[in-house]
């Protein structure tokens, strides 16, 4: 990547222009894609995405609207928001059966949100007169998936078969400390602090920092191997290969995980069903419904509930314990 123009001539790339190599280059290295900004409609993406990050919405949410409307830009860079009051609807569905036809209905629906958040912006702020995404149908609520728990030993011996000890922490910060997907693997060397015991992160749902505890002594062992190996504070745990100061993608760290339980030899299963794991383990050792809520960062413990997930056994173990 060091290589000037001369420097490549010199290889023998004398076909391609140095723009025309910029988006091979560009998907080599992961490097984020702008490219839509150019265009008009881009442009407007870029107002709505900084409207909503002032109003507060989540990373997460910020980054789901971006590459929806991003899609949207390049596939019809010709146009402008006005072009869209005509016969927007009709684009809008034809864009979400190109990308979405054959995806999950929860995947589906977080698209429409995008466009329809989009959309009612520009309505709003007298961009357009006509709010063509109000026609995109909200669709059957889709049932939500059955998650489950899985025992501490099983979370231990999945981290355990990692290659690497980043991969061995990423592992055990989500199934142990509850940590959700994008903050375990953006979590960089400098969020870490041993000698308090703590987790310096910025909550992607609500985007508040907060400190994680670590008492774990596994955990605190990893980390601990993990800092050795990475002393540069500005590492990322998982990064994109040969980036290791570049914050991961979400792709980035699902591929990661599906690799982890490849190592382990374990079937495929959601990756957030290690922080269902962390709060169930906590709730089985304490019986403490508010603490296992504290380890998730939620906002109410009517949702950990959910998170939550006793057996037939345990409920064999309580009645004996009441009948004492």
């Amino acid at each position: 990547m060091g290589r000037d123009r001369d420097d490549l001539a010199r290889c023998g790339v004398r076909a391609l222009t140095w723009e025309a190599m910029a988006p091979m280059i560009r998907a080599q290295y992961a490097v984020p894609d702008k490219g839509h900004r150019k265009y008009e409609l881009g442009q407007e993406v870029g107002r709505f995405l900084r409207a909503v990050r002032v109003d507060g919405a989540s990373p997460n949410t910020i980054a789901s609207y971006e590459h929806t409307l991003r899609l949207l830009t390049l596939d019809h860079a010709d146009l402008t928001l006005k072009d869209f009051e005509v016969r927007g609807t009709d684009l809008l569905y034809d864009f979400l059966a190109k990308w979405w036809g054959d995806s999950a209905p929860a995947t589906m629906q977080n698209r429409k949100a995008a466009l329809r958040s989009f959309f009612a912006w520009a309505e709003d702020t007298d961009r357009i007169a006509k709010y063509p995404a109000r026609r995109l149908k909200g669709g059957r609520k889709s049932k939500r998936a059955a998650r489950r728990a899985h025992a501490q030993a099983e979370v231990q011996r999945i981290a355990a078969a990692q290659d690497t000890i980043a991969h061995e922490v990423f592992i055990v910060l989500m199934g142990r400390l509850g940590l959700r997907k994008m903050e375990a693997g953006g979590l960089r060397v400098r969020d870490v602090d041993l000698k308090h015991d703590v987790i310096y992160l910025a909550d992607t749902k609500s985007g508040e920092p907060v400190e994680v505890p670590i008492e774990y002594g596994d955990v605190r062992r990893a980390l601990d191997l993990w800092l050795r190996e990475e002393p540069h504070a500005d590492r990322y745990l998982i990064a994109p290969r040969g980036h290791p100061r570049r914050r991961p993608d979400q792709a980035t760290v699902h591929r990661r995980f599906k690799k982890c339980l490849e190592r382990a030899g374990v079937e495929d299963f959601p990756m957030h069903e290690l922080r269902h794991s962390a709060a169930d383990h906590l709730h089985r050792k304490t019986g403490d419904t508010m603490a296992a809520s504290r380890l998730l960062r939620h906002s109410s413990v009517k949702v950990t509930e959910d998170y939550l997930h006793p057996t037939h056994e345990d409920l064999r173990r309580r009645m004996r314990e009441a009948d004492k």
